[in-house]
């Protein structure tokens, strides 16, 4: 019988109105492993709020996939997560470790690990609201509008969103409006339900 370590591997995501970023840690992606009395997502949670500085709340969280090696008589078994956080929570000190996604550079396991990551959440970004976890509490659509574009990677009709967003009642207008852009002034709105909701984003 084999001893058993289990380590994680965290792909932190973020966005900004033109790129999806990860955060990296020495080059790496955040890892750790779990404490003995700990749950594997609390041991998530822990290894965000040291590596990167934040501390989880609302934010979406999803196992991607295990895998497991057999390295020197010791079965390592790695758990693999994706977290979504909004742009504007870091600290400034944290800013040198995040990285556009086009521009990372990192050893091909884990470069693997970040692209399946990627794709699963444009497949999540199709169904559900996971995006809520990407941007501020109040925003506009035009920002709820250039996430979507920034982690598709394709550009979207903007009639065309606003009205299907609009239809399947996930947001609600504050009474708040953006005013000092280059275009007019514009309503903010909030999600309805700050926790995944399954729905038909682009049927």
């Amino acid at each position: 019988m084999h001893k058993i370590a289990i380590n994680i591997k965290v792909v932190l995501f973020s966005c900004t109105e033109k790129s999806v970023l990860v955060f990296l840690h020495k080059d790496a992606l955040p890892k750790g492993e779990p404490l003995i009395d700990e749950s594997i997502d609390g041991a998530v949670k822990r290894i965000v709020q040291k590596t990167a500085g934040i501390q989880l709340k609302d934010d979406y969280i999803e196992q991607l996939y295990t895998y497991s090696s057999l390295e020197k008589g010791i079965r390592q078994v790695t758990v693999t997560y994706y977290v979504l956080i909004p742009y504007f929570c870091f600290h400034d000190s944290a800013y040198s470790f995040w990285h556009e996604l086009s521009h990372v550079k990192i050893i091909h396991a884990e470069k693997k690990i970040i692209d399946y990551a990627v794709q699963r959440l444009q497949w999540k970004l199709e169904y559900t609201n996971v995006v809520y976890s990407l941007l501020q509490e109040q925003f506009t659509l035009g920002d709820l509008q250039r996430i979507y574009e920034a982690i598709l990677n394709k550009s979207l009709d903007k009639r065309n969103f606003r009205k299907k967003i609009l239809s399947l009642k996930l947001l609600k207008p504050t009474s708040s409006i953006r005013k000092g852009e280059k275009s007019r002034p514009a309503r903010l709105y909030s999600f309805i339900k700050r926790h995944p909701v399954i729905t038909n984003i682009f049927s």
